[in-house]
């Protein structure tokens, strides 16, 4: 039986299964490399691939380097911004290797690869039974960061959306659940009722907010334009009155990782549309600030302004 909300397989057309079983293979082959794989002969490896990918993959690059231009065209020279994007790429690269790796990540490794800022709010809420929700981005290796934080024994939920290669699916559902991860995902006919419990229980619900998709959400300022963002999280928090803290995760230079969670204050007296909308653009305000730290771990490629460049065009 195929699972809730993906496509029947046979209902796919035929070149697409095959590039679906590709995919999943190849995928199933690089996990199997990145475990059995010493960190520095995959972080090298992880170099080249990335570098090959930034020359091979045209329309990408194009499309990142674009969106760079639009964000940091003003204070950054052309060579600086093609320097980005190729990080970019690299940083990819390193993610996926990172990823394959996850279920090794014992809490030695822990305390040797990752440092937290501002975890003890978090700790507290679980502790009391609050309930967190962290809205995170695709900053950094944000992966990692969920399994960082599970490792440590704080109970993670995470809400995703399918992937329409159903194995592939199954496959990334499955990294989590050996890292003690519990997926949510956003296509089920129950995923209200599971978030719900999840913070009642006292978990901490983790939520991607950092694009523009078909959900609810506002307009608020990102890197000096609008852009349109999920506001799911900070409507959350403000009904159920858990804790809401912006979360990201960043690669340093000396290959440590640094988690940091910073809380965010809304009201459950004041207006909620406008509470919800403050909120909303404050965690972005952090997003932006640690992107631009080390802007190469960011996913420019992704067109965030979209919404906003159909209005302007409308108009």
């Amino acid at each position: 039986m195929a699972a809730e909300g993906a496509i029947p397989a046979m209902a796919r057309p035929l070149h697409k299964r095959l590039r679906d079983g590709l995919v999943y293979r190849l995928s199933q082959l690089m996990c199997f490399l990145g475990r059995i794989t010493p960190r520095p002969v995959g972080y090298a490896a992880a170099e080249t691939l990335g570098a090959i990918g930034y020359a091979l993959a045209a329309g990408e690059r194009r499309k990142t380097l674009r969106n760079l231009q639009s964000a940091l065209g003003e204070e950054l020279s052309a060579k600086q911004l093609r320097r980005i994007a190729r990080g970019m790429f690299v940083h990819y690269a390193k993610v996926g290797y990172e990823v394959s790796r996850l279920a090794k990540l014992s809490k030695e490794k822990i305390r040797e690869l990752i440092d937290f800022e501002g975890l003890e709010a978090v700790e507290q809420a679980v502790r009391d039974g609050r309930g967190v929700i962290a809205a995170t981005g695709h900053i950094g290796n944000w992966e990692m960061m969920g399994a960082a934080v599970s490792r440590l024994g704080l109970p993670v939920n995470v809400i995703a959306r399918r992937i329409n290669n159903e194995r592939l699916n199954q496959l990334v559902i499955g990294l989590r659940d050996r890292i003690g991860i519990r997926t949510i995902m956003r296509e089920s006919g129950n995923s209200a009722k599971q978030l719900l419990r999840a913070l009642r229980r006292g978990e901490l619900l983790a939520l991607l907010i950092d694009q523009d998709v078909r959900v609810d959400g506002c307009f608020v300022d990102f890197f000096g334009r609008p852009a349109f963002t999920p506001t799911g999280a900070a409507a959350l928090a403000q009904r159920t009155g858990a804790l809401l803290v912006a979360a990201s995760i960043q690669r340093l230079d000396d290959g440590r990782h640094l988690v940091r969670a910073v809380p965010v204050e809304i009201s459950r007296n004041a207006d909620a549309e406008r509470a919800i909308i403050t909120a909303t653009a404050e965690v972005t305000a952090h997003f932006e600030r640690w992107i631009r730290e080390r802007p190469e771990q960011w996913c420019w490629n992704h067109d965030r302004w979209r919404r906003a460049a159909e209005a302007e065009s409308a108009t």
